[in-house]
């Protein structure tokens, strides 16, 4: 999961499905809403993961994994972050979030806006970093080993590196195209191109991660902000202008190199389009 600088659909129906013993107990009309005992919609593991038990190894990227369940997927997240589970069983040590798709903070805490019913609160000393930001990044749809990988990718070894990292914006929404400030690219197994802070309290990244479909490789884009405030309340702030992206271009010389070189053209759904040379 990203650092500072660097991380469906549920059907509505989703809670009232399955036997009776997922049934919620109608609620206590004495208790105050805040007051009343979490009642979970249902036990994830036991319905969704082979053999009822939560896996401690999973397959997953970024944002998602795969831990062979057969139910809807759900997100959940642990200390360090947050991703979709395909199937809906959850690994081992993550808790799960009962919010649907789009509305990743469904809940209401005693600080704000909370993804969580239960007590769960992760243990680590800056929330935003680790829970609200990946949770507003993956929160408004699921997340898979291929969904969305719309962008297109090339292995060219012949690319010729850019004498600095650069970004080329028309029409978008990316703060690095509104603020000039200094771009650089990082590969770990997914393309990360970073724009230090030129505004207060703001950073953002453009993750790729690069991913084998049908035979051919290809790619997704999503977009990271996070602020420098490290807060241990609930409240979970989203940024409404989050690009999203809806086809593009990669070219690159090596998809494994710590710094690679090539190109990335990406086309947002707003009809704005950047563009790295790296």
């Amino acid at each position: 999961m990203l650092s500072r600088l660097s991380t469906v659909a549920f059907a509505a129906a989703l809670i009232g499905c399955g036997g009776s013993s997922d049934t919620v107990p109608p609620a206590d009309a004495s208790v105050p809403p805040d007051a009343q005992p979490y009642v979970p919609p249902f036990d994830p593991v036991a319905r969704n993961c082979p053999g009822g038990e939560a896996p401690t190894s999973c397959t997953g990227g970024y944002g998602w994994m795969d831990c062979g369940g057969t139910g809807d997927p759900l997100m959940a997240c642990n200390d360090t972050g947050c991703a979709w589970f395909s199937g809906g069983c959850v690994r081992d040590g993550w808790e799960p979030s009962f919010c649907s798709a789009g509305d990743p903070f469904c809940e209401t805490s005693a600080d704000g806006r909370w993804a969580f019913g239960s007590d769960w609160f992760p243990a680590g000393p800056s929330l935003n970093d680790s829970v609200c930001h990946p949770m507003d990044m993956i929160g408004d749809e699921v997340i898979t080993a291929t969904s969305n990988l719309n962008v297109t990718v090339t292995i060219d070894p012949a690319v010729e590196p850019a004498t600095e990292v650069s970004v080329a914006c028309d029409g978008t929404s990316l703060w690095m195209c509104r603020v000039p400030s200094p771009v650089t690219v990082t590969n770990r197994g997914v393309l990360r191109f970073d724009k230090g802070p030129s505004a207060p309290l703001l950073t953002e990244t453009v993750v790729v991660e690069i991913r084998e479909n049908d035979g051919a490789l290809a790619a997704r884009a999503l977009v990271y902000y996070a602020d420098d405030v490290a807060t241990s309340s609930r409240a979970c702030a989203r940024w409404p202008d989050r690009p999203r992206y809806d086809g593009g271009e990669l070219v690159i010389d090596d998809p494994d190199a710590e710094v690679p070189h090539g190109s990335l053209v990406l086309d947002d759904a707003a009809g704005g389009q950047v563009t790295f040379a790296f």
